[in-house]
């Protein structure tokens, strides 16, 4: 799978589309020394991405290499619109290294 990070008309400044094979499913932006990807676009896609666990995978490494390159200290996924989180177990997204925010349970955080 071909992952890249582009400027869209779609999203409001800074935000930038996340494209996975040429189509768009979510977007990034910086909330101070997090980067927060909020899974947006053709959930459909993305659904299909989550199901193939080795997808998943690919696009967390992705982000968290695109997090890293960038000087953010943490990676948020952002589930309130997609609900893509609840589609694999906490387990799986611990072994990831996620962990949920106390105050909210659909934040997952990864931090260094």
């Amino acid at each position: 799978m071909i992952f890249n990070i582009n400027k869209s008309n779609l999203y409001y400044s800074p935000a930038l589309a996340v494209i996975a094979n040429g189509i768009d499913i979510g977007h990034v932006h910086p909330l101070g020394d997090t980067l927060i990807y909020n899974a947006t676009g053709r959930i459909d896609q993305l659904k299909k991405i989550i199901h193939c666990e080795e997808s998943l995978i690919e696009l967390i490494s992705f982000l968290n290499s695109y997090r890293k390159q960038h000087g953010y200290i943490a990676l948020c996924i952002d589930d309130y619109m997609s609900g893509i989180v609840q589609l694999k177990s906490i387990s799986f997204w611990t072994n990831l290294g996620f962990i949920y925010s106390c105050d909210n349970p659909k934040l997952l955080y990864l931090l260094d």
